[in-house]
């Protein structure tokens, strides 16, 4: 087994894992009742952590990558094709009539 990703949060950690679950690959957590150690071992060995196969590492680290760059836009403000609405860059759909935005 190998660790793929660790976060103080489990909520992340588990929908992390639902990701990689939904790719295939079989996962574990370790660690998430391990809080309770707080103060007795470094707070980030406390984390829970996501593990998969050895064999499977590889990928699912490419995956967990993939995921979460899509979260981040570098683009900035832009102008919906459709209806012409300006809108900000936090945005991936138009508020005004729900095109999606096209990555440029």
């Amino acid at each position: 087994m190998k660790r793929v990703y660790s976060s103080p949060l489990i909520t992340i950690v588990e929908n992390v894992k639902n990701v990689l679950e939904l790719h295939g690959s079989r996962c574990i957590v370790r660690n998430q009742h391990l809080s309770t150690a707080l103060g007795e071992i470094p707070p980030i060995e406390c984390w829970p952590q996501l593990w998969v196969a050895e064999e499977d590492a590889e990928r699912a680290s490419q995956i967990i990558d993939t995921s979460f760059a899509d979260n981040v836009s570098p683009q900035g403000n832009w102008i919906c094709q459709k209806c012409k609405e300006k809108l900000e860059a936090q945005f991936t759909e138009c508020w005004n009539c729900g095109t999606t935005r096209h990555k440029q």
